[in-house]
């Protein structure tokens, strides 16, 4: 998503200020989580919510004018859906993320059409 023009050093500096954000991210989930059982589920969770749609409906991708952006923008936000209401205690919150991500998809695909 970064412009072509954009240096080697700061794509760099960028991966590896990102590394260190997912690690972080990572870390303060394993620690709240009890078991593996438990990350086995939130994980399938995130992955069903954010990528599911964007996958499925990828495959028409230029029937329906779909983009990159918002793939990217609809696989965060329904994963980030889920996430939040996974650690909230809300069961439905994946089925919103599901239905969001689909959504989003479309209708930024819509608004960033080329």
């Amino acid at each position: 998503m970064l412009k072509s023009n954009v240096g080697e050093k700061t794509v760099l500096l960028l991966s590896r200020i990102f590394i260190v954000l997912i690690g972080v991210f990572s870390l303060i989930i394993a620690l709240r989580l009890k078991g593996v059982i438990s990350s086995l589920l939130l994980g399938y969770t995130v992955y069903t919510s954010g990528l599911v749609f964007p996958i499925l409906l990828g495959f028409f991708r230029h029937r329906l004018k779909l983009n990159r952006e918002g793939a990217i923008i609809a696989m965060v936000a329904g994963g980030g859906v889920a996430l939040i209401g996974k650690f909230m205690g809300f069961a439905d919150f994946g089925l919103y993320g599901f239905f969001l991500s689909g959504v989003i998809l479309i209708v930024v695909s819509r608004f960033f059409s080329q």
